[in-house]
């Protein structure tokens, strides 16, 4: 058996939204119900789903996907496809007008996949939309890490830290991973015969200190200092901007005299992007947060000669899912294969009605994606090898629509006793943190 591991992918658009129930029901297109951008009736025929075209009085536009028998051409409801009968995804298209110019016509015949016989269906998985989050991390004495992990900086002594913040911003910028050894000096020490602790606060500050003034790392990570559970910035910019209390500055951290002090390192996170993009091969956009990493080291940077500093990830840096950005260029693929491409000169790409898009995906918005992965057997294949086409299906929607469609194809899936484990989650769970703050 020869197998080719790549899917033909395709991708639907279904944001139109909720419109309630229309028509009568039990008669073809009856009780017409669009919920979450999928169209959820049976008896209305494929061609209604031209953007153009009405049924029982009203429109189906772009951003509309339904199911549809395979023979019949009619919508029906995947869970109630208890004969397991082989059926097609059916969507509008995404041109508000049936011609380009005088003669050039058909752009809004609506888009289908090839048939899927809900044996050959080999997996189906959702990802709900997600926000992006910055990487945290906790040294010292902070509230997370416990008192245990309050540190014992001796006078006159000097201690390292090393930082490194990795990624492809990092990369970008400098061409390699960022790092620094930060080193602070704790004082001299009343009685250099008999070395006493200093107020942990003094190497917290001095280390963020460093990071926030170095002309690399200010850009890439924003440090705070905890003392006794309250945080404590740079400025006053980032003091508001992270809902510290008025005041709490540096200065102030080493004013407090409290009895745990530790180090907050938050990892930047910027979209970077053009405003518009003529989607030429030189536009950019960027989206992937920065990892970070900090370990105390010696002197010539060895980080196995210490274990008293504790270290510990709250939250890795973790991308945005359901980007505005990564849709819309995934759908510019899927209507490339059209033959409807998206021209990269402005002027051209308003005449073939390429600015439509936009009007479907809001570039600034986050989507639900829902894929289907089936197969089509050649039974008769010239080379005499048997042989599997595959096709990825996405439909872009929203958390919503991700929820209409794992249902539909649960039921689907259980009902035909289809050998998969079902609708799958693989949804990123963003980290939720919160600065530690002490009430005034």
């Amino acid at each position: 058996m020869s197998y080719f591991n790549h899917a033909f992918r395709k991708t639907f658009v279904a944001t139109y939204g909720d419109q309630p129930p229309v028509g009568t029901p039990g008669t073809p297109g009856g009780a017409a119900e669009v919920k979450s951008g999928i169209l959820l009736t049976t008896g209305m025929h494929v061609s209604n789903l031209k953007s153009t075209a009405a049924a029982e009085g009203w429109v189906l536009g772009p951003g509309v996907v339904g199911f549809f028998d395979s023979k019949t051409n009619e919508s029906i409801l995947l869970s109630n496809n208890a004969k397991c009968c082989p059926f097609y995804i059916g969507a509008a298209s995404l041109k508000k007008n049936d011609k380009q110019g005088p003669f050039h016509g058909g752009y809004q015949e609506s888009h289908k996949s090839k048939v899927i016989n809900p044996k050959y269906l080999r997996k189906a998985w959702k990802v709900d939309p997600n926000a992006a989050s910055r990487a945290v991390l906790e040294l010292g004495g902070t509230p997370d890490n416990g008192v245990d992990c309050n540190k014992e900086f001796i006078c006159e002594q000097t201690y390292y830290l090393r930082v490194e913040v990795k990624g492809t911003a990092a990369l970008r910028f400098a061409n390699h991973n960022l790092y620094r050894n930060l080193a602070a000096y704790t004082g001299c020490c009343d009685d250099p015969a008999a070395p006493t602790a200093v107020d942990p606060a003094i190497v917290y500050v001095e280390w963020a200190k460093q990071i926030a003034e170095d002309p690399y790392l200010k850009d890439f990570i924003r440090p705070l200092v905890v003392v006794d559970g309250d945080s404590y910035g740079y400025d006053a910019t980032v003091i508001a901007e992270e809902g510290l209390n008025p005041g709490n500055d540096f200065d102030a951290a080493l004013a407090a005299g409290g009895t745990t002090a530790g180090l907050i390192l938050l990892g930047a996170y910027v979209d970077t992007q053009f405003e518009d993009c003529t989607f030429q091969t030189t536009d950019y956009y960027g989206k992937e947060p920065i990892q970070l990493f900090a370990s105390e080291v010696d002197l010539n940077g060895d980080p196995c000669a210490f274990e008293g500093l504790c270290v510990t990830t709250i939250c890795e840096g973790v991308q945005a899912n359901g980007l505005g950005e990564s849709v819309l260029r995934d759908v510019i693929l899927s209507e490339s294969y059209l033959q409807n491409f998206l021209h990269s000169d402005l002027r051209i790409r308003e005449i073939t009605q390429g600015t439509s898009t936009y009007d479907i995906i809001d570039r600034t918005a986050l989507y639900g994606r829902f894929f289907i992965l089936h197969s089509v057997p050649r039974f008769n294949n010239p080379t005499g090898v048997f042989d599997n086409d595959q096709y990825l299906l996405d439909i872009v929607g929203t958390a919503q629509t991700n929820s209409v469609l794992e249902n539909e194809f649960a039921t689907l899936i259980e009902d035909c006793n289809i050998n998969c484990e079902g609708v799958e989650d693989y949804t990123v769970k963003e980290c939720d943190y919160t600065v530690p703050v002490v009430a005034p």
